[in-house]
């Protein structure tokens, strides 16, 4: 027995091949192109709502440390007024007193900030500026800071010699920054 064959020709066999199948590649290029574009942006949000995660964290660790700051202190200042030698002396009870009073108006400087902060558009920061001296906010933050440097046995040495000092800026954030 002799193999039989059947050959066919096509002579324009790629273009009937695309003719037919054009809607069928052109569906598929763009479903892929859907897909990459999906996955690029499902990638991107997924690094935003990380680096969004970062800040809130960052956030929520400072203002739990300014936030502990003036509660400590208070809390040193009214267990220094509860001692009797201290009590007895008027100049430092007034001076302890004048701390707490100093401390508690910082506490709603802070919660101020915070909620202000919840209101801010994130695209702009508005800033407070004011002249000031800066040797006055040096000595409140060394002053709201020294009875609880003290009282972990350190010290504190300021040089305030400054020739410019009286400087424009935002006071609340200079004062946190120091």
């Amino acid at each position: 027995e002799i193999p039989h064959f059947l050959s066919i020709y096509f002579p324009n066999q790629k273009g009937y091949l695309l003719k037919t199948m054009w809607t069928i590649l052109l569906t598929s290029i763009i479903l892929l192109g859907i897909i990459i574009f999906a996955f690029t942006y499902t990638i991107q949000t997924i690094f935003k709502q990380k680096k969004l995660s970062e800040i809130k964290n960052d956030f929520i660790s400072n203002m739990t440390h300014e936030l502990k700051t003036p509660i400590s202190t208070i809390s040193l200042a009214c267990e220094a007024l509860n001692d009797k030698d201290i009590s007895s002396d008027n100049n430092i009870k007034s001076n302890y007193i004048n701390m707490i009073s100093q401390e508690n108006k910082r506490l709603g400087v802070l919660v101020e900030s915070v909620l202000k902060s919840a209101t801010w558009d994130k695209a702009e920061l508005k800033l407070k500026l004011e002249e000031f001296d800066l040797h006055q906010i040096m000595n409140d933050v060394v002053e709201n800071i020294k009875i609880q440097v003290l009282s972990k046995g350190g010290e504190i040495d300021k040089n305030l010699n400054v020739s410019n000092h009286i400087i424009i800026g935002d006071r609340v954030h200079i004062n946190k920054m120091i």
